[in-house]
């Protein structure tokens, strides 16, 4: 009777699993999947600097999960590629940056599914405790599909705050 009761929990564990699974995929109407470069002369920095953008990303979107690979500028030359795997339910996705400041991201669809929403926090270096910066993303694509647009809002805990609107063209 125990293995029947176990079976029958493992079973209906799954079949939820599936339909929330299916809920998120519904709920989205756009896949952002592709190699992706910045096209600086149609991108708006404000007072931010042109390195708060990433040169370039590859994203490959599944039904419950976004990965991305993000060519960051960590200095003058140098290169460097940042790996983010977020479930798409909300649930936050925690990393040690290069910098040693612990980073928490989650994302979900817009309503209308056509726009992804990415919120971010960093920890201050060396003390998770304390945060250095929050900040929302949101991605979507032009009516082309060819045109990548995130818009960044950024706050760091000096009250600095930017905006910045990064175009990537579909290579």
């Amino acid at each position: 009777m125990k293995n029947k009761l176990t079976g029958l929990c493992a079973l209906l564990s799954s079949f939820l699993l599936l339909i929330s699974i299916n809920a998120v995929a519904q709920d989205i109407k756009v896949d952002l999947s592709g190699n992706w470069k910045v096209n600086y002369e149609q991108s708006y920095f404000g007072d931010a600097p042109t390195y708060t953008a990433y040169k370039a990303l590859k994203i490959d979107q599944k039904a419950d999960l976004i990965t991305f690979a993000k060519t960051d500028v960590v200095d003058a030359n140098t290169d460097t590629i940042v790996n983010e795997r977020l479930p798409l339910n909300g649930d936050v996705f925690q990393y040690i940056d290069a910098n040693g400041r612990t980073r928490k991201l989650s994302v979900k669809p817009t309503e209308d599914g056509k726009t992804l929403n990415v919120n971010m926090t960093a920890s201050l270096i060396g003390d998770p405790t304390k945060e250095q910066f929050r900040g929302n993303e949101r991605y979507s694509l032009d009516a082309s599909g060819k045109v990548l647009i995130v818009k960044r809002t950024v706050k760091d805990n000096t009250g600095f705050e930017y905006y910045i609107k990064v175009v990537y063209d579909k290579e």
